[in-house]
């Protein structure tokens, strides 16, 4: 027998699935309900149990951190997601990494983050950025210059010291993964 919890979401999703067949999208509906789900400890657990039980056989790091972005993909196919995986080998959580939506599975480390409605990200701003005032910054630094100068985007950093590994379904142009000299950065819109 289902769990409450797993009742709600499927009527949540039947819902949000007529809104989006009856054709004009009302945002202003869907979105408070979509930010509880997405937020919600179902997703959670579901991308904890989608890395616990990653399927058969030994997959690379890359290979699982695709896989999941798929399955959110598929489950959630209006909203883009962006999911890293990143290795912990040691030193503090806190000291290498910063943004929201951060979760530890076994001894890796996952972030998942999404957006309704993205919007192109102002890339050459971002790499004048990093070029620029926040260069040798750490994680920290780095992303609450990025929540200063892009209001309205979301920012994730990360150690370039970490082996990470990444996967979006957002355009091309709405989302930003690269490495810099001091961290691996990602942005896309809220």
């Amino acid at each position: 027998m289902p769990s409450k919890t797993l009742v709600s979401l499927a009527v949540l999703l039947a819902i949000l699935v007529t809104i989006s067949a009856a054709g004009e999208k009302n945002y202003e509906l869907e979105i408070p309900e979509l930010k509880k789900l997405l937020n919600s400890k179902v997703v959670r657990a579901e991308v904890i149990v989608h890395l616990k039980t990653g399927g058969e056989g030994e997959k690379s790091n890359q290979d699982t951190i695709k896989e999941l972005q798929e399955f959110l993909a598929k489950k959630y196919d209006w909203v883009s997601w962006s999911v890293h995986l990143i290795n912990h080998s040691g030193s503090s959580y806190r000291n290498w990494r910063a943004g929201d939506n951060f979760h530890q599975v076994n001894n890796i480390n996952v972030v998942v983050s999404y957006s309704c409605s993205p919007q192109p990200v102002p890339k050459d701003c971002i790499r004048q950025l990093m070029e620029g005032p926040v260069r040798k910054g750490d994680a920290q630094a780095v992303v609450e210059a990025l929540e200063k100068q892009l209001p309205g985007f979301v920012a994730h950093a990360v150690s370039r010291h970490k082996e990470s590994y990444a996967a979006c379904s957002f355009p091309e142009d709405c989302h930003y993964w690269e490495r810099h000299k001091n961290v691996a950065l990602c942005v896309h819109s809220e």
